[in-house]
């Protein structure tokens, strides 16, 4: 599998739209690395998760809207669920092909919004998508590729969740948006292959385990699966920053050493 980190901020993007706060600062003077779009990847260029604002963006760091046949949700927060960028996939934006439709995976929340702004705005469009619900636990197939679902610890109400990827005997656990992992998730990762983890760090060096992570519990989680699962040769990637801890990427890189691989947006893994 061929996993391409597009995004790689938290909502606010890096520099923030509206801040002036130092890291936002010098980011704008240094640019490079530092410059963090909203957090979305792609798998083997067939499979999105999360569709953010930035969306458009990637298209012109590689993403192709025309390879793409499946998007798999993680919640419904607004930095990963552009409903409006989804609404252009209806003609008049594009030409659609009702025999090449667009497979959209979510929780009930994702589903219910996207329904309801279809409905609000062009009906047609359900002619050229088509909805699957997932609930943690509950695996399905997309061709090849086997998807477990896992819950995530983000937001108290709605089901949120992460995924475990698998195709050919290797395996990509997309670790974002969530706190520390639900005891549950664990009891279904037992065992599995890992040989690439995503890992939400948006607090950085400051500790959180509700909703987001920090090194520290990136840490956590990555002890937890090495205990579990087949890590070996296993690569680790920090992901998900907020302005808000600065994320420079040379200062996390000296923070974690050779522990976790510090993403940045358009890095690439092949597994």
């Amino acid at each position: 599998m061929k996993i391409k980190f597009y995004g790689t901020a938290a909502a606010e993007g890096i520099p923030a739209l509206f801040c002036d706060c130092d890291t936002c600062n010098l980011v704008r003077k240094i640019k490079g690395k530092d410059i963090r779009t909203r957090q979305q990847v792609t798998v083997d260029d067939s499979i999105v998760i999360d569709f953010p604002p930035d969306t458009y963006m990637h298209t012109f760091m590689g993403l192709d809207m025309l390879k793409i046949k499946h998007i798999l949700f993680t919640h419904s927060h607004a930095d990963h669920l552009d409903v409006e960028e989804v609404l252009l996939k209806a003609p008049g934006f594009c030409n659609p092909d009702e025999n090449d439709p667009l497979h959209i995976y979510g929780n009930e929340t994702v589903i219910d919004i996207l329904e309801k702004a279809i409905d609000r705005a062009d009906k047609r469009l359900y002619n050229y998508v088509v909805f699957h619900k997932v609930s943690a636990f509950e695996e399905f197939m997309i061709d090849d590729y086997k998807i477990l679902p896992l819950k995530a610890n983000h937001k108290p109400n709605e089901k949120c969740v992460i995924y475990y990827i698998e195709k050919d005997g290797k395996g990509y656990l997309h670790g974002n948006d969530t706190g520390l992992f639900p005891e549950e998730d664990y009891a279904y990762l037992k065992g599995k292959k890992i040989d690439l983890a995503t890992l939400d760090c948006c607090f950085g060096e400051k500790y959180s385990e509700m909703s987001h992570m920090g090194v520290d519990c990136c840490r956590m989680v990555k002890n937890k699966l090495e205990e579990i699962c087949d890590c070996e040769g296993a690569k680790y990637v920090l992901t998900h920053f907020s302005h808000n801890v600065r994320p420079i990427q040379s200062e996390l890189e000296e923070l974690v050493k050779d522990e976790f691989i510090v993403g940045y947006d358009g890095i690439e893994f092949e597994i």
